[in-house]
């Protein structure tokens, strides 16, 4: 059935229950280019005493996959989720795990028992009945912590356990963090069936957890990158399935490109063209580029506030020019820039505009404000200043948003050239490369990603 047949709350129904802009992804088939991290993960998991830390960049899936890959090991049950907040630690967390675990009656066996939690002084108290046996456990350190977990364990009757928490960044107290690093470390070392899966925005596990190096081997580490640029077009296509439309290719690609392999830039930009199909007054079958620019000017108006701002913070009431830096900087597919190369897109993009360039002084002058407080620090200096000359977005998902912003402002970009200067080089062959030179840094990023082999 086509688009336009659909009623209202059936196409909305469909909608939601295909893209997801504002909420993780449960279900395999709606997670794409995550299917080496899935069975690997599933794997490592198998012994028991593992845990997982998935970290990395905002908006790149995290918490998709771990919520995912819980449902899909947790047997006869939901896995138990929780998420973390400023003010949070150890046992305000073990706290939650608690009350979800009550709240969702979670197991259904032979064996009736009865729990009930609650807080007396500073402690944490938890009270289990079990054929007839009363145990009093009182949360107020990571032994505790460790013991409720394991009596939670034995309810479970013997199979896995999964926990996803979530957004572990956020708890702002790096000594409460370190206790999950002790915890871990006891929970392996009784072998228990608890799978502590954390996800949290970090360049490092170091960053999240402090480095507490007798719990690194019950740990499982995965730095979540971008989805490559095959995935992103599976993605777009089973989509376009779903309602039996087709797209032009060219526009599946810009798709692509914007999105920067953030998945949730691809559900968005999907969910506003597809809205927009939707109420078209004819029935759509193919999106083409009016089509596709109706939904972006929508998506674009509906990204988080925080990105929106940090956008505003540099452009607004400002040189037009700050809005060129940042297409320059959003250009090629290097994931720094020298300030060389962003003066030579600067100029490419002034081209287009019919507009002087300014010198490349006063270019690097105004590059220099960027990251500075007052214009949102929507930049920064890589590898904190220690390489003169290099900048980058201070946060990755930004360069998507900033795409956006030039392709409706009818700038063509290089989403996939590199241009590091002053470096050795890798050559690599791939369909998608076609025999080229990187940087070693460029190479072995999308090695890791599997988008290239060597020659």
């Amino acid at each position: 059935m086509t688009i336009g047949k659909l009623s209202k709350e059936s196409f909305l129904e469909k909608l939601h229950g295909a893209l997801k802009p504002s909420e993780p992804i449960e279900s395999l088939e709606l997670l794409f280019g995550r299917d080496s991290q899935i069975n690997d993960l599933e794997s490592a998991l198998y012994p028991a005493g593992r845990n997982v830390f998935i970290y990395g960049d905002r908006g790149v899936g995290k918490t998709s996959l771990a919520h995912t890959l819980a449902f899909k090991l947790q047997k006869k049950t939901d896995p138990i989720i929780v998420g973390c907040s400023g003010d949070d630690g150890l046992v305000s967390v073990v706290k939650r795990i608690v009350y979800n675990f009550i709240e969702g009656n979670v197991i259904k066996n032979k064996n009736s028992f009865s729990i009930s939690a609650g807080f007396s002084g500073l402690s944490f108290s938890i009270s289990i009945d079990k054929e007839q046996e009363k145990k009093m456990m009182e949360i107020n350190n990571t032994s505790s912590a460790c013991d409720l977990l394991r009596e939670i364990e034995k309810l479970y009757g013997g199979i896995d356990v999964f926990i996803v928490i979530d957004e572990f960044d956020q708890i702002q107290d790096l000594e409460e963090r370190k206790k999950f690093g002790m915890l871990i470390k006891q929970l392996g070392d009784n072998k228990s069936r608890i799978k502590l899966i954390f996800t949290g925005i970090s360049k490092s596990l170091t960053e999240l957890i402090g480095g507490h190096q007798s719990s690194e081997r019950h740990i499982v580490q995965v730095k979540l990158e971008p989805i490559t640029w095959d995935a992103r077009f599976a993605l777009i296509r089973h989509i376009l399935n779903r309602f039996s439309l087709t797209m032009d290719p060219s526009i599946e690609y810009k798709i692509s490109a914007l999105s920067d392999g953030f998945p949730h830039y691809i559900h968005l930009i999907l969910e506003h063209i597809l809205n927009t199909a939707y109420n078209m007054p004819k029935d759509i079958t193919n999106i083409d580029s009016d089509l596709f620019l109706l939904g972006l000017d929508k998506a674009i108006r509906s990204v988080a506030e925080s990105l929106r701002n940090k956008y505003s913070s540099a452009t607004e009431c400002r040189d037009v020019i700050y809005h060129h830096i940042l297409w320059s900087m959003a250009d090629s597919a290097d994931f720094f820039r020298h300030k060389t190369n962003i003066y030579t897109s600067y100029q490419s993009i002034c081209k287009q505009l019919n507009i002087s360039a300014v010198d490349n002084k006063k270019l690097s002058s105004k590059i220099n404000n960027l990251t500075k407080l007052d214009y949102g620090e929507i930049i920064v200096r890589h590898a904190d200043g220690k390489r003169p000359g290099w900048y980058e977005f201070s946060e990755s998902i930004i360069r998507g948003y900033v795409r956006m912003i030039a392709e409706m402002n009818n700038i063509d970009l290089d989403f996939q050239e590199n241009h590091i200067p002053n470096t050795n080089y890798s050559r690599v062959s791939n369909k998608k490369y076609s025999s080229r030179k990187m940087s070693p840094q460029e190479y072995q990023l999308l090695k890791e990603r599997g988008e290239l082999y060597d020659e």
